[in-house]
């Protein structure tokens, strides 16, 4: 008996040919200006519709001689780069953590799927827009576990990277009452700072030195670089998505830390001094 595949597996298959024909015009319009292309495909399939334990849905095709198959109409069309960016989520949204990341089971993160929630990010606009009760209600997620996915989720700053090291410290957050302090040589030029969800649907964090602005040379989800050649002592604040903001005292004057205090090198390059 052959073995059933889940629906969008094939159909991901069927568009990674088509991608690779499509491909191949382009290098034979160098050479024909005119040539043909497909208009329209369409498939009609004898399959049995199956469903598993999971709740995935499972296409399996019909043997020969086999009865009781469902007839299946499949039909292709194409689509721009405008037409993909309007009606799918943002790459930004896409980096998010996952539910699971965030601590959720995997049968929490399967309710909320029925809701079109696959991601922190999503799940944080689902809660805004409404409140965790209603997310609840319509998940069968409980609340305290809703509220505890989204607090762990939350933008932060875990690791400071200082200078050509390629290692990092992480922030101690254990005594609330207390400023991390990052230390650096004076004429160090870059920092990083390191963590998750650090920028939003790619516009750039804040961050501010005594109240004034700061040049960023880099951003993305997981890091912040910033430009720290002409500063000094004072008190580093970093507006996150949320409108958190973690501040850490900048000192120039301490002796850089030790090696034994930086953790495992990562897995990006390092800062230029």
């Amino acid at each position: 008996m052959t073995a059933a595949a889940p629906i969008e597996d094939f159909l991901e298959a069927i568009t990674a040919q088509l991608d690779k024909t499509q491909d191949s015009l382009r290098l034979k319009a160098v050479n024909r200006p005119l040539t043909f292309a497909l208009k329209d495909f369409h498939i009609d399939l004898s399959v049995f519709v199956e469903m598993d334990r999971d709740g995935l849905v499972r296409l399996r095709p019909s043997g020969p001689n086999e009865s009781g198959a469902s007839l299946m109409k499949v039909g292709f069309t194409t689509i721009t780069r405008p037409m993909i960016e309007e009606n799918t989520i943002a790459m930004e949204l896409a980096q998010s953590p996952s539910l699971e990341e965030a601590g959720l089971a995997p049968e929490e993160s399967k309710q909320l799927e029925r809701l079109g929630v696959r991601n922190m990010a999503q799940l944080e606009r689902l809660s805004s827009r409404t409140d965790e009760n209603s997310v609840s209600r319509f998940s069968g997620v409980d609340v305290g576990r809703l509220r505890q996915a989204l607090q762990v989720g939350r933008p932060r700053i875990d690791y400071v990277q200082i200078g050509s090291r390629n290692r990092q410290t992480p922030i101690n957050r254990h005594r609330d009452s207390e400023t991390p302090t990052v230390s650096m040589r004076p004429g160090q030029s870059r920092l990083r700072l390191r963590g998750s969800r650090l920028s939003d649907r790619g516009q750039s964090p804040i961050v501010r030195l005594d109240g004034t602005d700061l040049p960023i040379s880099a951003f993305s989800q997981s890091h912040i670089d910033i430009d720290v050649s002409n500063v000094t002592d004072g008190l580093l604040e970093i507006e996150l998505p949320d409108g958190v903001v973690e501040a850490f005292a900048l000192d120039t004057e301490q002796a850089p830390q030790s090696e034994s205090d930086w953790s495992e090198p990562s897995n990006e390059e390092g800062i230029d001094a």
